[in-house]
């Protein structure tokens, strides 16, 4: 489980956040891919995994003006 948090304020005009990702911090992969190749001269074909890894801990600040 990856856990994300948002928490919003808004005072007419005025607003302001805190935005979390990866409140525990854990090692994920936002995308997996395997992929099977075989070149002309090779026997067998082999497979690769390619990966994206996720987030990391994150901690922004926010502040805006709607007009």
């Amino acid at each position: 489980w990856i856990t994300d948090a948002s928490l919003n304020f808004q005072w007419g005009h005025f607003g302001a956040g805190i935005i979390t990702e990866n409140i525990f911090n854990k090692e994920w992969n936002e995308t997996q891919f395997a992929t099977t190749s075989r070149l002309k001269n090779e026997p067998d074909a082999v497979t690769e995994i390619h990966f994206t890894p996720g987030t990391p801990f994150n901690l922004r600040a926010m502040i805006s003006y709607k007009f």
